[in-house]
């Protein structure tokens, strides 16, 4: 990869971006993405920003070369992904610590990786069709009082596949989504975490959607201690709700139901 970027100051209240960086592998063509971004503060307290992006995803190891017999074939013609970006972001500090804001984005991608079934009955990823979609987010961020920081965000989003002359609303894709972080450090003694989230349900590759869902999760990890330990305790889907996720054509399930109640309990050290 290389990238090169161009900072350019108009003002004192705008600012200008440019970037351009190219993306060669071993396994797929060159891919050259250009970024333009521009920038403006009225003043101290408000951040208006404006930027295009293009990408790339370039297809991975299971997509393009996996087999196994009776279900998967491989597809060496696979080529990466292409995306267009752009959105435009308004901030507003609300004080010193807190802020929050508006967010609008849209975006377009081609040579969109999907998986089919092909005429010998076996799954095989190719680039087929185009996508387009657009959205937008409230969110709020910072730091309430001492020690206590909070996150919070909602968005939408409609993501639409066209293909063969035919528009469809993408699967496995949540449209609404709410998200909830808070975190109180208590000195000496460990940052304790938690966080909740809802999203609308999931459209399924066969007819039909996945129930919406809340879930949780709490974090506890220790200031350092010995002056080399750290305990970090994770206890994920703390209310013990029962989800589900769409299932891909390679399962016979509509729908895979997603973890219980799990623990996770980690030892870090400085060595």
């Amino acid at each position: 990869s290389l990238f090169v970027q161009y900072d350019y100051i108009l003002n004192e209240k705008m600012r200008l971006l440019a970037g351009l960086r190219l993306d060669s592998y071993s396994y797929t063509s060159l891919s050259l993405n250009p970024r333009l971004s521009a920038i403006y503060t009225p003043n101290n307290e408000l951040n208006i920003k404006l930027s295009f992006n293009k990408a790339f995803r370039a297809p991975n190891f299971f997509e393009m070369v996996y087999e196994s017999d009776g279900a998967n074939t491989s597809n060496p013609d696979l080529t990466h992904e292409i995306v267009y970006y752009s959105d435009l972001d308004i901030m507003n500090k609300f004080t010193a610590n807190l802020h929050g804001g508006i967010s609008f984005f849209a975006y377009w991608l081609d040579n969109l990786i999907d998986p089919i079934v092909n005429a010998d009955d076996l799954v095989m990823f190719v680039n087929k069709g185009v996508a387009n979609g657009a959205g937008g987010q409230v969110y709020c961020e910072g730091r309430l009082v001492k020690n206590l920081t909070v996150h919070a965000a909602w968005s939408y989003q409609k993501l639409n596949i066209k293909e063969s002359g035919n528009t469809t609303e993408a699967t496995n894709f949540p449209v609404n989504t709410v998200k909830a972080h808070l975190s109180y450090h208590l000195p000496a003694i460990a940052t304790f975490g938690f966080q909740s989230g809802w999203e609308s349900g999931r459209r399924l590759v066969t007819d039909g959607r996945t129930p919406s869902f809340w879930t949780s999760a709490i974090n506890i990890k220790t200031d350092s201690f010995f002056d080399r330990f750290q305990l970090n305790l994770k206890i994920n889907n703390l209310f013990d709700n029962t989800y589900y996720h769409p299932a891909g054509l390679e399962q016979t399930m509509g729908q895979i139901i997603q973890p219980r109640r799990n623990y996770q309990l980690s030892l870090e050290v400085k060595l």
